[in-house]
C-alpha cells in the first residue's frame, strides 16, 4: 500500500504477521533481529557542491560518480558480512539511497 506525501511515494510498513495483543511476545528474542547494520549513502552531488540544493529538492539529489563507486564497495562488503543469510533491508526513499 503506497502513501504519497508531496511528490514522494512511501510504502507503509506491514504489521508483524504474528501480531498479537501480547506485547511480551512482540519483544521476545525470537522477534528481535540478531544484528542491525547501518550504512549511510555515499558521496552525493550535494556533498560536492552545496549549490545543488538550490536547484533541486534534497530527496532528489543523486550520488556523485565517487558515491556510486562507494555504494558498489559497500554492497560488496555487506555481501561478505551477511553471506547468504536472510536479511530485511530498510532504506530511505531518497534517490541517493
Amino acid at each position: 500500500q503506497l502513501e504519497t506525501r508531496g511528490s514522494m511515494a512511501m510504502q507503509r510498513p506491514r504489521p508483524f504477521p504474528e501480531f498479537t495483543s501480547d506485547r511480551q511476545e512482540l519483544v521476545s528474542p525470537s522477534h528481535r533481529p540478531s544484528r542491525i547494520i547501518l550504512i549511510r549513502h555515499g558521496e552525493s552531488l550535494g556533498n560536492v557542491s552545496e549549490l545543488v540544493y538550490t536547484e533541486q529538492p534534497d530527496w532528489k539529489i543523486p550520488l556523485s560518480e565517487n558515491g556510486i563507486q562507494q555504494s558498489y564497495e559497500a554492497g560488496r562488503q555487506l555481501r561478505e558480512i551477511i553471506g547468504s543469510t536472510h536479511a530485511v533491508i530498510y532504506h530511505s526513499p531518497y534517490a541517493r539511497a
